[in-house]
């Protein structure tokens, strides 16, 4: 079901390797911090990623889909991407599109890139 409405936090726990709740339970930590209470809000998504030390990348060109964007990947990489419309979060992973929905025809906004440790 595409309409679950918990995209963040199942991007969110792929890419930091955690659980769920662990996720959700971050998000609303990080946005009781900094006195967001909307803490599904880009801009709070966004700063919980950053404050560990990521950095944020624009798609590298206008217009690029997921599958694009997934093409382009190297294997070994995790990425977090940003799909601009509908706003939803999604993972690639290997090259691979880790998602409960198919979203790769999407136009994506930006991304977070995460090395697989080894």
């Amino acid at each position: 079901n595409k309409h679950v409405n918990d995209c963040v936090y199942r991007a969110l726990a792929y890419f930091f390797n955690t659980t769920w709740k662990a996720a959700v339970k971050a998000m609303v930590y990080h946005a009781i911090k900094d006195g967001n209470v909307n803490f599904n809000y880009t801009t709070n998504i966004v700063d919980y990623i950053e404050d560990r030390g990521y950095k944020r990348y624009k798609a590298p060109r206008k217009g690029m889909t997921v599958k694009e964007f997934g093409e382009q990947t190297k294997p070994g990489e995790v990425y977090l991407v940003y799909v601009s419309k509908p706003r939803h979060l999604t993972i690639i992973d290997n090259c691979n599109l880790i998602d409960i929905w198919d979203c790769r025809d999407c136009v994506m906004g930006w991304y977070f890139k995460k090395e697989k440790e080894v």
